[in-house]
């Protein structure tokens, strides 16, 4: 399965796959991605992995232009973030020695110390509990069960490892028969070393204010503490010295012996520890290869389950992808800044479209409006997309892959080309202006400052009209007033602004298309406290034109916030009237299944009368027949009959015989409805001519015109057409039986 879905071996994970060629990494040059903050949000996603593997993967992540490959990544990411949501915890744990382990498992001959192996082992545990995740389930996450299917437990190292090195990292007697030979002889050679130095010190005298009485090592030998004056060099050798001098550390002549050979003992042990942990490493090393494949696969989910994490924290979705060139954004947020707030709410969303009836877009409005920040957030969000990032967006939202995106944003100077501002402004975007074609993604930050605001303005307006006609998609913001009627001239350019309120000289943030905005420059300064003297001479040195076009600009955003005060109000009315019609609707339903149900109940008891009745009748037919009935008994079955009868026309539908016109029924007639078997006025008929409202009674009911005929005359008391008569009257019942030309039986 995993061949077939990854087209693995090899599955190319050494950070390749996060990195592009030389000539796909020109779409998104360094001062793009800062510029656009890409590179924090690569921190962000780095910080949240648990392995330097993974954090390698997060800090290599770069844009795709491949929409196979921008699709893979985003179906990955996703299949992850539902799996922490709707799955028990992925069992990752952190790994920071991992890529030391690697290197030295390719050192020929290198000998892992005990706890290097010890981790080997519980990487490999971890590999175990990973592959086991997903057994036995439904592949619902395709390309995540593809990796976790190629995870190669090695049982037979963790087996041989945990058998050799405790949780201690200490090597275990069990770790071989040689190994616990010597540590039991070590065991007896120690205990008789320690019984030949309690002697000796039993042998010597105590002396008060001394501590003459310690058994301790030098040299890796066991020694005994005596004074200097009891030194007798023929029944001890010195081995050290106490710094006063008056305490010398002694070894009995008659424990050297036991000494020697608990010393190399302890030899033969480390020999035996390092044969025993060169085994392991070279048992480990013939499975460098699955240990190598294993912790790229680790590295991939743990990257992989940092970037689910990050969708989380910024309640990303996945996006719809599209063929062609374009954005659409609903209702989106700058995932930096909801990483800021506090809570979603603080944060204004953005919705916009680019590509579908507009390449270009210019953004107008004041400064502080937040023209910057929504031109940030619709480049980051694409270069994110194109990194197989979930995006802070609504899940309606469609981007398509750009071959280039190119951004020029804030005041920066080439120090290194010794260019001004402006000068670099305009070499970043002659850069950005060659070569773009359809499928580019140019951002400009005021387009043209810097220089000569006349000239700054025309450069912009040329440089707008050449970029339209090369079909690239692009975003400007300015103050230019001439580039606001850039978007009468060109069906291609829209303008668009963030809404600004002219009474309080506040903005909103919201953004909006189809309308240009105003800079309020001198009102602000008039908000700030600016000497009035100073404001008239600024309005008067203001063009007719621009004043004008500001005037005009002004009211129309103060229409259009009322107009969009008025539209939430119209909302909320509809809403309140989607919600009366819903309820009248579900009381309309409950009404018809009552009568329903009593038409139904009215019906079962007039079937159980009739049987009953039906029963009754045969009773008396069969006492008359046998010849026991009474003149008292008839009578009595008479009325009876009689009381049956009265009860069953009581409880059975009245059925009325009405004369009815073959015309169709008009506003105002009295109509006959024969699937209620009862009569109404028709009130009303709708214009589609099919469907009318009838009341009866007090109830309206909305019907089909062809289920209802028309009464020509006025409504009659209700009169039975048809009644049951099962009794025998007086008039028709003779107490006389006439047997004549019968036979025995018949007569009987």
């Amino acid at each position: 399965m995993a061949g077939s879905l990854l087209s693995l071996p090899p599955i190319v994970l050494r950070h390749s796959d996060d990195r592009i060629s030389s000539n796909s990494m020109r779409p998104y040059d360094k001062y793009t991605l800062e510029s656009l903050e890409f590179a924090r949000i690569r921190a962000v996603v780095a910080g949240l992995c648990l392995s330097e593997g993974g954090k390698a993967h997060a800090e290599a992540l770069r844009p795709s232009t491949d929409a196979l490959t921008i699709e893979t990544r985003l179906d990955e990411t996703f299949e992850m973030l539902e799996m922490s949501e709707f799955e028990e915890a992925l069992p990752l744990e952190r790994q920071d020695k991992l890529k030391v382990l690697l290197d030295k498992l390719k050192v020929e001959g290198a000998v892992f110390d005990p706890e290097q192996l010890k981790e080997l082992s519980r990487f490999q545990l971890m590999v175990l509990a990973l592959s086991q995740y997903r057994k036995n389930k439904e592949t619902k996450y395709k390309h995540i069960d593809g990796y976790l299917e190629q995870l190669k437990p090695l049982n037979d190292l963790i087996l041989r490892i945990d058998k050799a090195i405790d949780n201690a990292n200490e090597v275990k007697d069990s770790a071989s028969d040689a190994l616990r030979r010597i540590r039991r002889e070590k065991v007896t050679a120690r205990a008789q070393v320690m019984q030949k130095l309690n002697q000796a010190q039993s042998q010597k005298g105590h002396r008060p204010g001394h501590q003459d009485d310690i058994i301790t090592m030098r040299d890796g030998r066991y020694v005994i503490a005596i004074v200097d004056s009891d030194y007798d060099p023929n029944s001890a050798v010195i081995h050290d010295r106490s710094r006063t001098g008056a305490t010398l550390y002694v070894e009995p002549t008659n424990a050297i012996d036991l000494n020697n050979k608990l010393r190399r003992l302890n030899l033969d042990e480390q020999q035996e520890i390092e044969r025993i942990l060169q085994e392991l490493s070279e048992f480990a090393r013939s499975h460098s290869g699955e240990i190598e494949r294993n912790a790229e696969l680790y590295w991939r989910l743990d990257f992989l389950h940092a970037k689910a994490r990050f969708a989380a924290r910024i309640e990303a979705t996945k996006p719809k992808l599209s063929p062609k060139p374009v954005l659409s954004l609903q209702a989106a947020f700058h995932p930096l800044l909801l990483l800021k707030s506090e809570s979603k709410q603080d944060v204004v969303p953005l919705s916009v479209e680019l590509g579908y009836n507009h390449d270009i877009i210019i953004i107008t409005g004041p400064n502080t409006g937040g023209k910057t920040v929504a031109l940030k957030t619709i480049g980051l969000l694409a270069l994110m997309v194109q990194s197989g990032l979930l995006v802070s967006a609504d899940e309606n939202s469609e981007f398509g892959a750009f071959e280039k995106i190119f951004a020029d944003i804030g005041d920066e100077q080439s120090i290194e080309l010794s260019l001004s501002t402006y000068s670099a402004h305009v070499a970043r975007v002659t850069a950005a202006i060659t070569d773009c074609n359809d499928r580019s993604l140019l951002l400009f930050d005021e387009l043209g400052v810097g220089t000569d605001p006349k000239e700054g303005a025309a450069l912009a307006e040329s440089i707008i009209e050449y970029i339209a006609e090369t079909g690239a998609k692009c975003i400007v913001t300015t103050h230019y007033s001439a580039l606001k009627a850039a978007a009468q001239a060109h069906d291609r350019i829209e303008n668009a602004s963030l809404e600004f309120d002219n009474k309080t000289l506040q903005p909103t943030y919201k953004f909006r298309t189809g309308l240009p905005g105003s800079s309020y420059a001198i009102d602000v300064a008039e908000r700030l406290g600016m000497p009035k003297r100073i404001l008239s001479k600024a309005r008067e040195l203001v063009g007719t034109q621009e004043r004008s076009l500001a005037d005009l600009i002004s009211k129309l955003e103060s229409d259009l916030m009322a107009a969009d005060a008025e539209r939430r109000r119209l909302e909320e009315r509809l809403k309140v009237a989607a919600e009366l019609e819903q309820f009248h609707k579900s009381q309309k339903e409950k009404v018809s299944r009552r009568e329903e149900q009593l038409l139904r109940e009215g019906y079962e008891e007039a079937q159980k009368l009739i049987e009953e009745t039906r029963k009754e009748v045969d009773r008396l037919m069969n006492e008359l027949k046998s010849g026991k009935a009474t003149k008292g008994s008839v009578q009595k079955a008479r009325k009876t009959l009689d009381d049956l009868r009265k009860e069953l026309q009581a409880q059975r539908p009245v059925v009325e015989t009405k004369e009815r016109s073959g015309q169709p029924p008009t506003t105002g007639d009295r109509v006959y409805m024969a699937k209620l078997q009862t009569e109404g006025v028709l009130t009303e008929v709708f214009p589609d001519g099919k469907k009318g409202k009838v009341r009866i009674g007090k109830v309206f009911y909305t019907v089909d015109l062809e289920d209802l005929q028309r009464m020509e005359s006025e409504p009659e008391e209700a009169k039975p057409t048809a009644s049951v008569n099962y009794g025998a009257t007086a008039d028709t019942f003779s107490m006389d039986l006439s047997l004549r030309g019968m036979t025995v039986d018949e007569a009987r």
